[in-house]
């Protein structure tokens, strides 16, 4: 909304109701002030806040909504400089990042992120009270907030806070796994159009904006009607490219949406929608998180840059699964020293651990290429030399043929009607074939068996505990914003179960041990 909407916008907060306060929690809230520099932000100390003559972490926690209360001391350990580096020290105080990132992490915790839900959950949930330290914002703040820090939530404020986490928890390099999922973008299927309607839909508009030039609001939908169909052109070609003129029928753009590519969901329903992966630590801390239109392969550098941020190295082995089996990728990471394992067959989904071949056909694992003399070794023992050069979809190979499949014996298991057998190699093939080697040994299979239970339990639980299904935000940088709030929203739920400090307080409220809390309180902030 900008500074015009923010100076209409309304911020409400719970009265203090600390009619039975006790010693130690004005102590430590003196203790907070200090830490969060002379109030510089809205007090937001949820130590003041009783129902009736019980504390609220108290009552919380005695009706089984402790979540609240170790998020709430989770993110009172957690460094917000980044954050809170954007604001200006004059004019009123504004709500602390601190307590925005809560109610919106603690939001998508309960499935309801939209920016009205938010504002309902800080005004009618007990437990967001008490995330908030008792602060109502209103919807425009916490779009105003999410708009000014987007960038930095997608990026580099992901990175600070799950390397924090990684530190508390003494987390080093180690079995890594990464996957990916699609993700419904923020936009209508109905509306999707191909490259030729695109383009006359640009030029109506065109000739809308022409006849009134003075209209801005006709302008403005000349120049986004004109940027869909560029998208769309440039999308169709490609595709005519890759893999002929019959396919550019298959490309459409959303209007409403263009970054993002029309494909197949996980359900097989086809709808605008993005690919964003996950890199995940075998203790299930989610490292690195990244969002692409259309490829999760094209994002494994990343991945692998934001793991090396947040622990300090590379993965000491990372799984991927079939859909990673690539030759330049495995290129790629074999030059950045990782030990990685990606069978070329759906080991969980097919249990292949090679890919499956065309029905009445050997696999061409089957065949074994020699270097010295350029040819394959099929296994009936005759040789395929090279035959020439070729693209598939983009993608030079050589191929190679042998004359001898008419009398040979295990023609019909090999080529079944077909006059002989050809092979495509393709550029990076070694490291291919070198990937089957490896997978062929008993210990490297059970190693990277542990692939989908690291990589696809927080993919399942962003989908089904938080409702991730759906984005909210259009564009590429929107989706990323999403993506990153929602790994941070599981991370710190992961480390909320596992921190020291959030388990004692939450012990010690539930065990009324005044003193075990005012010792924490110091322990925390120390004067």
């Amino acid at each position: 909304m900008g500074w015009r909407g923010r100076g209409r916008r309304r911020t409400k907060s719970v009265g203090n109701l600390a009619q039975q306060g006790l010693g130690f929690a004005q102590g430590a809230q003196a203790s907070v002030e200090q830490r969060r520099g002379g109030g510089r932000f809205v007090e937001d100390d949820p130590r003041q806040l009783f129902i009736g003559a019980e504390r609220l972490d108290r009552f919380l926690i005695e009706r089984g909504e402790e979540l609240a209360v170790k998020l709430r001391a989770l993110l009172e350990e957690l460094d917000f400089s980044r954050l809170e580096a954007a604001y200006d020290r004059r004019g009123r105080r504004p709500i602390s990042p601190r307590t925005m990132v809560g109610l919106i992490v603690y939001g998508m915790l309960n499935q309801r992120w939209s920016l009205r839900s938010l504002e309902g959950l800080a005004r009618r949930d007990v437990g967001a009270w008490w995330v908030c330290g008792g602060q109502q914002p209103d919807h425009s703040t916490i779009g105003d907030f999410v708009q000014r820090h987007g960038e930095v939530l997608s990026g580099e404020f992901f990175v600070d806070v799950t390397r924090q986490l990684a530190k508390r928890m003494n987390l080093g390099p180690g079995v890594t796994a990464a996957d990916g999922t699609v993700i419904e973008a923020a936009a209508s299927r109905y509306g999707a159009l191909r490259a030729e309607a695109a383009a006359l839909a640009a030029q109506k508009a065109r000739e809308e904006a022409a006849r009134d030039p003075e209209d801005w609001r006709k302008q403005r939908c000349a120049d986004a009607a004109k940027a869909v169909a560029e998208v769309a052109r440039e999308r169709t070609e490609k595709r005519i490219a890759r893999h002929g003129a019959r396919s550019g029928d298959a490309v459409a753009v959303a209007p409403s949406d263009p970054e993002a590519y029309v494909q197949p969901r996980k359900d097989g329903a086809r709808r605008p929608a993005y690919k964003p992966s996950a890199m995940v630590h075998e203790q299930g801390l989610i490292v690195a998180q990244a969002v692409h239109p259309m490829s999760e392969m094209a994002v494994v550098g990343t991945l692998i840059d934001q793991h090396q941020e947040v622990l300090g190295a590379t993965p000491a082995t990372l799984l991927l699964d079939a859909g990673y089996h690539s030759g330049p990728l495995l290129r790629d990471l074999a030059e950045r020293e990782i030990n990685v394992l990606s069978p070329s067959g759906g080991v969980e989904a097919e249990g292949q651990w090679h890919r499956a071949p065309r029905k009445g056909e050997f696999a061409k694992e089957r065949f074994r290429y020699d270097s010295e003399s350029d040819s394959y070794a099929c296994p009936a023992g005759q040789r395929l030399v090279f035959a020439g050069e070729g693209v598939d979809r983009g993608r030079p190979f050589r191929w190679y043929r042998t004359m001898e499949c008419v009398q040979c014996a295990l023609r019909p298991q090999c080529i079944g009607d077909r006059r002989q057998r050809r092979l495509k190699r393709f550029d990076a093939e070694e490291y291919r074939e070198a990937m089957v080697a490896v997978l062929e040994q008993p210990a490297a299979r059970a190693v990277y068996l542990r692939r989908a239970a690291i990589a696809e339990r927080p993919l399942a639980e962003l989908r089904e505990r938080q409702g991730f299904r759906r984005l909210h935000r259009r564009g590429q940088a929107g989706a990323r914003v999403e993506v990153s709030l929602h790994c941070l929203a599981f991370n710190l739920k992961w480390a909320a179960g596992r921190d020291e400090i959030a388990l004692a307080i939450v012990a010690a409220v539930r065990d009324g041990a005044q003193g075990q809390l005012l010792a924490l309180a110091i322990l925390r902030f120390p004067a």
